[in-house]
């Protein structure tokens, strides 16, 4: 078995990577940006023709796994049931509380994971998944946040570098190749 300091590494880098698809997707599809940058993305369609679909697809997938409900994976549940005898009992409830709040959102990003990514349901068309799950963007975002809380107060416990987000410098980096592209973004 991986040992435990790694695996809460792999959650800490797990949520960065998802929080970078986050604010990369929320760019190219959002309403602060795409209005903007739509042209250059027209110019250039045969790149950015799935990038929306790419960028939803590997957020969904890698958030997804972070609450996997399975103890052969690295996920939370899972590394918090390993974590019990190693840490504090109240830390580890504080910890085991936070999961549960995140538990509503999680199903919803669990749903569009099994139904819509990983499992392609076949009583669901695509869209319907979606439908199904009725997730908004900020209700991920608050996932995300609910996550590196999680992985924050892991990493600390077993002395692993914590997630990172760089909301800013991603954004900045977009905004810069747009302005080359033609826009005014």
């Amino acid at each position: 078995m991986i040992p435990l300091e790694r695996q809460v590494d792999i959650l800490a880098r797990l949520i960065e990577r998802s929080r970078a698809y986050f604010d990369l997707y929320k760019f190219i599809e959002g309403s602060d940006y795409r209005p903007q940058i739509i042209d250059q993305m027209n110019d250039y369609f045969w790149f950015f023709r799935f990038q929306g679909h790419i960028l939803r697809y590997v957020l969904i997938v890698e958030l997804g796994a972070l609450f996997e409900k399975t103890n052969k994976s690295v996920c939370f549940q899972s590394v918090l049931e390993r974590a019990k005898s190693r840490i504090h009992h109240v830390k580890h409830a504080e910890l085991t509380q936070v999961l549960e709040d995140a538990h509503v959102v999680s199903s919803k990003v669990s749903t569009l994971r099994n139904k819509a990514f990983a499992h392609r349901d076949s009583r669901l068309d695509f869209d319907d998944a979606f439908k199904e799950a009725g997730i908004t963007l900020d209700e991920i975002e608050s996932l995300i946040e609910a996550s590196k809380t999680l992985a924050d107060k892991l990493c600390d416990e077993f002395e692993v570098q914590p997630p990172v987000f760089t909301t800013v410098e991603t954004i900045g980096d977009c905004k810069r190749l747009f302005r080359q592209l033609g826009s005014e973004v």
